[in-house]
């Protein structure tokens, strides 16, 4: 069947940059900081804990500055089938996580791992809430993505009333029914699950695209101190650092060529192969796009990337002056 403009697609890692922007907003509220420790929430709860993380920030934990391995050693499949609530088996997956020694010093290089999870665990701890609740109420309907959502995209999820997953197998390109390619995101303790609308996923970047830009449209959710801090790049005591650096609200940032060297804040989703999400935000130009995929891979990867490449293009041959999403911009 045709897509159409309010099919969700699932989002991957970029609930990292949804849970720093929820932090941003908890810290407006007063319940946390990005300077709050994993040392003043947990305290010693965990058996076995590393004290080499007692000190380790939520900013350290979102710009991939924390020193946590990329995966907990304990595998991801004994963590989800932990029994209990989200809250419980999110905290059953930060037990697993604290138990690790550490791949490096907090502060000293940027490892990609799960610190957006125990970020989550922490809001959760402190406001008595769930991650999913507190998403849903501070950023998803304050921005009105309706049809943001956790779990299966279809519902039931044996039913063909959304996009299906699908790999490459073998060369092929296969659908992956509902209880094969979506079932498994139920069991999901890590706050990864989630969907949305590329249309909502849209309001989504452009809200931050009006934020680096200092838009009055930004001041809704966020204090414009906070919004800027965002955006901070955290720095290590590493003195090269190669690839992407990371900011404070877990976006990755980068001057790239087809931004006319500008910087660029993105981030980018891969669900275990069967879908991919990428956002991208250039405040210098005011642009923002994004682009989903109901299959992931290489392949998703680089159609993202051609996408991107032919809406800038076709933007500069137009002289096209982007509009805002929202009114009074």
């Amino acid at each position: 069947e045709r897509l159409e403009g309010n099919d969700a697609f699932e989002l991957g890692s970029i609930t990292k940059p949804i849970t720093g922007t929820l932090i941003g907003i908890l810290k407006d509220q007063g319940k946390l900081d990005w300077d709050t420790t994993i040392g003043e929430i947990f305290g010693e709860m965990f058996p076995g804990y590393q004290t080499i993380y007692q000190n380790v920030t939520v900013r350290q934990l979102l710009s991939h500055t924390s020193g946590l391995p990329y995966k907990p050693t304990t595998k991801e499949a004994k963590i989800e089938a932990k029994k209990g609530t989200v809250i419980e088996r999110r905290l059953a997956y930060v037990s697993a996580a604290l138990s690790d020694k550490p791949e490096a010093n907090p502060g000293s290089k940027y490892i990609y791992s799960g610190g957006a999870i125990i970020t989550a665990s922490m809001a959760e701890r402190i406001t008595g809430k769930s991650w999913e609740e507190l998403v849903s109420n501070n950023v998803f309907q304050r921005l009105e993505m309706t049809t943001a959502g956790f779990g299966p995209m279809a519902t039931p999820p044996d039913e063909l009333n959304a996009p299906w997953f699908h790999q490459n197998r073998n060369g092929k390109i296969t659908p992956l029914p509902p209880k094969e390619g979506q079932k498994i995101l139920y069991a999901n303790p890590a706050g990864r699950s989630v969907h949305c609308s590329v249309i909502d996923l849209g309001k989504f970047a452009a809200f931050h695209l009006s934020g680096l830009r200092k838009s009055s449209h930004s001041t809704s959710l966020l204090k414009p101190q906070t919004f800027m801090q965002l955006y901070g790049v955290v720095n290590t005591n590493s003195k090269k650092i190669k690839g992407k650096l990371y900011t404070t609200g877990g976006w990755r940032v980068q001057p790239v060529s087809w931004a006319k060297d500008n910087l660029v804040y993105w981030h980018s989703g891969m669900s275990k192969g069967r879908g991919y999400a990428i956002v991208h935000i250039v405040p210098k130009l005011n642009y923002a796009n994004c682009v989903m995929t109901n299959i992931g891979g290489d392949n998703a990867v680089k159609a993202g990337e051609e996408i991107n490449l032919f809406l800038v293009e076709a933007l500069q041959k137009a002289s096209y002056k982007p509009q805002s999403l929202f009114a009074n911009e």
